[in-house]
């Protein structure tokens, strides 16, 4: 692969030499992934695919998955439309289900959110 096709698809032959670690992570994070202190912690991090972040509170889970709920729902809605269009009517139905459930998990974490934060600012 060329230096221009590298640069228009975005795609390289492999690791750069001198690549800089990921977002969030330490030069020494990237070299000691989590989970490789045996920690249960770190195990936890790292299955869950997000390093520690100092921005974390105990609101931070709970506006993650608000915020997927509602995004796989917003998603759900062109996979049904694409369904109904080839005339699958069963998947569309299906994901329609599945989409209902974002929804509702959705207004459910929203109503958790506003409880909560209403109860910290008094």
């Amino acid at each position: 692969m060329t230096d221009h096709e590298a640069s228009t698809t975005g795609v390289r032959d492999g690791p750069r030499a001198n690549s800089a670690p990921a977002p969030g992570l330490t030069n020494s994070a990237a070299a000691n992934p989590p989970g490789a202190s045996g920690n249960i912690r770190d195990e936890e991090d790292s299955m869950a695919g997000e390093p520690d972040s100092p921005v974390k509170d105990k609101n931070y889970n709970l506006i993650t998955v608000l915020q997927l709920s509602l995004h796989h729902a917003w998603m759900l809605d062109q996979y049904v439309k694409d369904a109904e269009s080839q005339g699958d009517d069963e998947l569309a139905k299906w994901l329609h289900r599945i989409q209902d459930n974002n929804l509702k998990a959705g207004e459910q974490g929203k109503q958790m959110l506003l409880k909560r934060l209403q109860y910290e600012n008094g």
